[in-house]
């Protein structure tokens, strides 16, 4: 993750020794008897001290060890150079840029911090392993027209040559390799990241998928002009959902709504439907949604919500490690990810959350080799949420939450 990037900070860390004391707080860190490992009791202390310091302010924080006094000045030196290290490698790992956490050596090593302006960031990253988990290979012949038909019985249509590399070389003979990724269920969603950036009211995700097309190991594209056309059978009563567009950038999906077109629902005429059978769709199939279009990338099929009463939720997390969070609403199949704010260790927002409804919270860490997760029913009444996390076994924490 990143955390907004201010051009005078260099200049400010350059000059920081200047500052006298009354310009920059001041904070201690204590740390175990000769110990300078960075546990869980420090983490503590670190993530409250730098929750604590002011947007575009400073900090000085210093290291101490318990009951260290009669220890030489070299050993007390060495260990805060070890000690303060140890920190700048845990600021950085929960997301401090190097430039805003520096190492001050004088007689005693110390740490300089600087906390920049406020910035909201997605909790939901892509995890490649479990999007692999849904993806499907599909070997075509360029030359002739394909109906690719997916595990979850949505249908890709492809004209004949209709392909070409990315520097313009029409792909016209020969097989080529079509890659269709689809997630729908809510624990699917979840475990796999899609979700991403959303900046809409709260949605209902029916469908994720991704188009990729390859001819011996080089991407494609489609060619001006050519579009695949998709259908997908879903049990949903809605007349119409939204399409959005997704961009991948630094493991999170960033979406847009396309409100120029989208999927419909629609009774096939006996016409269309005829049409569709002698392409070998699923003959059954005679409800479904239908786009045609020339986006190969990420594409989400969902409603869009205007609750009538809605806020924003502040979460406190009780734990030193980052996670992935989710706010869900049976009744209205609403799925809302969490925004961390980048000004604070383990803290986050739910934007344009329904009102006095019954909702489950989830969270999975980050961090693969965590037994931590969350999963708490609750009402949202409150404007402040804090959440306790869980144990379960390693590598288990997905299976340990159930949506209901």
């Amino acid at each position: 993750m990143t955390i907004l990037k201010l051009p005078f900070v260099a200049l400010v860390f350059s000059c920081f020794t200047v500052f006298s004391n009354n310009n920059v707080k001041s904070y201690e860190i204590k740390f175990p008897n000769g110990s300078s490992f960075v546990s869980e009791m420090v983490k503590k202390q670190a993530a409250k001290i730098y929750n604590q310091i002011p947007e575009l302010q400073y900090a000085k924080i210093t290291v101490k060890g318990e009951s260290e006094n009669d220890y030489s000045s070299s050993v007390v030196f060495n260990l805060a150079r070890v000690r303060t290290k140890n920190l700048v490698a845990f600021y950085q790992a929960v997301g401090l840029e190097q430039k805003n956490v520096r190492i001050s050596y004088g007689k005693r090593p110390q740490l300089l911090v600087f906390k920049p302006e406020s910035e909201l960031l997605s909790t939901a990253f892509l995890n490649e392993k479990e999007v692999a988990k849904h993806t499907e290979v599909f070997t075509v012949k360029a030359d002739e027209p394909a109906v690719l038909e997916s595990k979850n019985h949505s249908f890709y249509v492809f004209e004949p040559n209709c392909f070409e590399t990315e520097s313009g070389t029409s792909v016209s003979k020969g097989t080529l390799e079509i890659k269709v990724t689809e997630v729908k269920e809510v624990q699917e969603i979840v475990n796999t990241g899609v979700m991403g950036e959303v900046k809409e009211a709260a949605i209902s995700p029916k469908l994720y998928f991704k188009v990729e097309a390859v001819y011996r190991g080089v991407a494609l594209r489609l060619k001006k002009n050519a579009k695949y056309e998709v259908y997908v059978s879903t049990d949903s009563s809605t007349a119409k959902c939204d399409l959005f567009q997704g961009k991948e950038k630094e493991k999170i999906i960033a979406w847009q709504r396309i409100k120029q077109e989208g999927f419909y629902k629609k009774e096939l005429q006996e016409e269309e439907y005829q049409s569709i059978a002698k392409r070998k769709l699923l003959d059954s199939v005679q409800s479904l949604y239908y786009l045609k279009t020339n986006y190969l990338s990420w594409t989400m099929l969902a409603v869009s919500f205007q609750p009538s009463a809605r806020k924003t939720v502040n979460v406190k997390l009780k734990s030193s490690d980052e996670f992935a969070i989710y706010l869900y609403n049976k009744r209205l199949s609403i799925l809302i990810p969490a925004y961390q704010n980048l000004s604070y260790i383990n803290r986050y927002e739910f934007h344009d959350v329904p009102f006095a409804e019954d909702c489950q919270i989830v969270a999975l860490p980050h961090q693969a080799n965590s037994k931590q997760f969350v999963d708490q029913k609750i009402e949202v009444l409150s404007s402040q949420l804090v959440l306790e996390t869980k144990e379960c076994s390693l590598g288990k924490v997905s299976e340990c939450i159930g949506f209901k």
